[in-house]
Formats: structure tokens, C-alpha cells, sequence
């Protein structure tokens, strides 16, 4: 069970926002160290490195643009949520509603005691 939450976290924080940017830290720091000592010459280390760099860098660029052009699409989802959220609070908390299920359960009562009486 605790192995599934601790998947469950990694899941979460990689699908997070911030948690992708941390992802591909790790990821640049594993390729750095795993490149640096490893046989190829320098300038192919330092090419790989560029090209990390850069796909870090488009990845970057590549999320604020799509940010930038809909932050408003993105809060007007969380204001529709919440406002349909305070509808359902607001139908639950009034006393016609109350009334209407008092109402449904009175009736039901009544049909179960009419078919005891049957049944007797």
C-alpha cells in the first residue's frame, strides 16, 4: 500500500507544472553525469550537453507560450467548477429541498406499510 502512494506522489509531481521542470533538472544532471566521464571526446560531450540544453530551454519557452495565451481559460474552468460547487451547496441547504425529501420518505414509509398490511 505504501508503495502505491509513493508512485502515486512521483505520478502527481511529474504531471504537476513544476514538478516536469524538476523532472527534467534530474534529467539534465543524470545526462551530465553520465556523459563527462564517459569515453566520448569533449566535443561530443559538450554537444550533447548543447542539445540537452536547448530541448530544456524549448521545453521552457514552449510552456509559457501556451500559458501566456490562455491563463484566462484556465481560471474561468476553476470559477465554473466552484460556482457549480456553491449551485449544489445552495440546492442541498434549502428547505424546499429539505421538504421535498421528507417528503419521498414519508410516501415510501406509506407504501411499505400498506404492503405489511397486505401481506398480513
Amino acid at each position: 500500500m505504501d508503495s502505491q502512494r509513493w508512485w502515486a506522489g512521483i505520478i502527481r509531481a511529474i504531471t504537476s507544472g513544476l514538478g516536469l521542470y524538476g523532472l527534467f533538472a534530474l534529467l539534465l544532471t543524470g545526462f551530465a553525469v553520465a556523459i563527462l566521464p564517459s569515453k566520448l571526446s569533449e566535443a561530443a560531450q559538450l554537444t550533447v550537453l548543447a542539445w540537452t540544453g536547448v530541448g530544456g530551454l524549448l521545453l521552457i519557452i514552449g510552456s509559457f507560450i501556451i500559458l501566456w495565451r490562455n491563463p484566462r481559460h484556465l481560471a474561468d474552468q476553476v470559477a465554473l467548477q466552484q460556482s457549480q460547487i456553491d449551485a449544489i451547496k445552495e440546492t442541498l441547504e434549502s428547505p424546499l429541498f429539505a421538504d421535498k425529501v421528507l417528503d419521498i420518505v414519508r410516501s415510501e414509509i406509506g407504501q411499505e406499510d400498506q404492503n405489511d398490511e397486505h401481506t398480513l
